[in-house]
């Protein structure tokens, strides 16, 4: 169990989850592009979510390599991809997990070393003392399709836990399959209806076009 805290703060070495994972996977340079990237300097500059997504396949490609994969160019992408995306059906999940569990990864622990975009915030601004000229809190609505999401991916994990538990036991017989998870929002007014994290992030129903 990680004493990492999803803030990044960090109750056993300071500059909390993010720098634990860098020197875990020998990512010694990260700190630095992450600074470079979220500030802009030269490049494009990148979101948190953006950044902690760069990291987390960073931390993918050093323990394939470590484990004596060496990946191929966009592999430790895909394979991150895989291991996180909502859409990803349980069987490719499933085969990319026994692949890097042959090869000697630890798949739970290397889920557990992906960061968040609270996690990249907190050391930026911490560890390496930069912020952004204008570093709001997060938006209410992101904040709102946030939470939504979170919740479903959560729900879609139990439903899944669930259809295997039952399938191992032969309660339940399916080949391959994906839950989806479609929460909605419908108007009593205007009859328009929307996924409801779409809705969340444009604001307004029809009822203003009217």
């Amino acid at each position: 169990m990680s004493d990492d805290t999803d803030d990044g703060v960090s109750t056993g070495q300071q500059g909390g989850k993010v720098r634990r994972v860098i020197d875990r996977y020998g990512l010694e340079a990260a700190g630095e592009e992450l600074e470079r990237y979220w500030l802009g300097e030269d490049v494009d500059r990148r979101s948190l979510r953006d950044l902690a997504d760069y990291l987390n396949r960073r931390i993918v490609r050093a323990a394939m390599t470590d484990a004596g994969l060496n990946p191929l160019d966009g592999e430790a992408a895909n394979t991150y991809r895989l291991l996180t995306d909502d859409d990803v059906t349980s069987g490719e999940r499933t085969k990319v997990e026994r692949h890097l569990n042959r090869a000697g990864i630890d798949v739970e622990q290397l889920r557990k070393d992906f960061v968040s975009h609270q996690a990249v915030h907190t050391y930026l601004r911490k560890h390496r003392g930069v912020s952004l000229s204008s570093d709001p809190e997060e938006p209410p609505r992101e904040k709102a399709v946030n939470t939504i999401r979170r919740l479903n991916s959560r729900s879609k994990a139990v439903s899944e836990k669930t259809v295997d538990s039952l399938r191992n036991q032969d309660e339940v017989t399916i080949g391959t399959y994906r839950i989806t998870v479609d929460t909605r929002i419908v108007c009593r007014e205007c009859n328009s209806q929307y996924d409801l994290t779409e809705f969340l992030q444009t604001g307004h129903c029809n009822c203003v076009e009217d």
